[in-house]
């Protein structure tokens, strides 16, 4: 009876849990901080992540599309890459602190062609965190592309957390929350004018303030239950 009600109890937490889409690149990691060394070793170019008032790399690099998509592709198979970008300061320890009532899924807009190298990461960098890493296959040349609605829509996410502003917009429509991640109020790319986001679109700084937002949302849902 015992082990009946233990069980009975995992289940009930489980259920009661939150499911959250957590973006990649710049939320869990410094993708650009890599890609300013690798063109700046590669091509002599010295722009560095301030330089990025767009995620749009051509109109920051002036160069064409095509031309942009071969830089990315060398860099997606250099060692600056593949060697790991660093982490975000205090993502682990917020999302470790949080699994006991959040279930957590990786959810980024990454090629498909880099899935192995992405797990890879996310299991060196942030071990036994997330239930699973879906990646959309943006700008992919091959292959289909997955938007992050759908993606958080497959994993049942009720929040997302993503530095991109459009992403957030984008999601606000199907989503009870989202955390717009702009880390140290530093990212150019996502300044935007926060009175035209939507009610349920937030604007953090850190992963300390993500976590207390979290919790906040987890106890108004679990009152509300």
């Amino acid at each position: 009876k015992r082990s009946n009600s233990k069980m009975c109890d995992l289940m009930e937490q489980k259920s009661k849990k939150v499911v959250v889409g957590v973006d990649l690149d710049e939320v869990l990691g410094e993708f650009l901080t890599n890609l300013c060394s690798f063109t700046s070793e590669t091509y002599g170019w010295k722009f560095t992540v301030d330089d990025f008032f767009s995620y749009n790399f051509s109109e920051v690099w002036k160069i064409t599309l095509p031309e942009t998509q071969k830089v990315v592709s060398a860099y997606l198979s250099s060692k600056c890459f593949t060697d790991g970008i660093p982490a975000i300061p205090g993502a682990r320890d917020a999302l470790e602190s949080l699994l006991d009532k959040f279930d957590f899924y990786v959810v980024t807009s990454r090629q498909t062609y880099i899935t192995e190298t992405t797990k890879k990461w996310i299991d060196e960098n942030f071990p036994n965190i997330f239930q699973d890493v879906l990646l959309g296959n943006h700008y992919g040349l091959t292959g289909v592309q997955v938007s992050k609605p759908e993606m958080c829509r497959k994993v049942g996410a009720e929040i997302l957390i993503d530095d991109a502003v459009n992403y957030c917009r984008e999601s606000s429509k199907n989503m009870n929350e989202v955390y717009l991640f702009d880390w140290n109020l530093k990212y150019k790319w996502n300044r935007a004018d926060d009175s035209e986001n939507p009610k349920n679109m937030f604007r953090l700084s850190s992963w300390d303030q993500m976590k207390e937002k979290l919790l906040e949302y987890y106890d108004r849902k679990r009152r509300n239950d």
